[in-house]
């Protein structure tokens, strides 16, 4: 069994090359970058039957969950998972940088490709909105403390 915190130990071993592991994950969901190992098992039609994914835990739910998982994994999974909200945080940030270098199709193939993965998500729309309104303010700031 296999703890992580969605780490690059944790990303190996989901590969092809590697043995498909029971894996209980510790994950932030106020993180800016979100990215848990089941929403990509969805995206790709992969089985997530042998992952747990807590995001409000402590040490003691920690140790329970582990130590139900070692006797019988699915129970632990009905018990323990907690599924991570979706969010668009970081897509203000990556609008604003692409607006600085004047990438406007780098911006649409950015909207596109998280439309076609997420579907239309207003949480989406309104950090891409948001991104646009907040460049110029941005700009001139960054201007003022020379951090352009």
């Amino acid at each position: 069994m296999l703890l992580g915190c969605s780490s690059g130990i944790t990303w190996l071993s989901t590969s092809d090359a590697a043995k498909q592991l029971p894996m209980v994950q510790l994950l932030n969901p106020e993180t800016n970058w979100a990215n848990p190992l089941s929403r990509d098992f969805e995206r790709f039609g992969l089985t997530s039957y042998q992952l747990i994914e807590l995001i409000h835990f402590d040490k003691s739910k920690i140790l329970d969950c582990i130590k139900i998982a070692m006797e019988d994994f699915k129970l632990a999974r009905k018990k323990y998972h907690q599924s991570i909200p979706l969010h668009f945080r970081t897509t203000r940030s990556i609008v604003y940088n692409l607006l600085c270098y004047l990438q406007f199709a780098a911006i649409a193939k950015h909207i596109k490709i998280n439309r076609k993965v997420y579907g239309n998500k207003f949480s989406f729309y309104k950090e891409v909105i948001l991104g646009f309104i907040i460049a110029p303010f941005k700009l001139v700031k960054n201007f003022f403390t020379k951090k352009l």
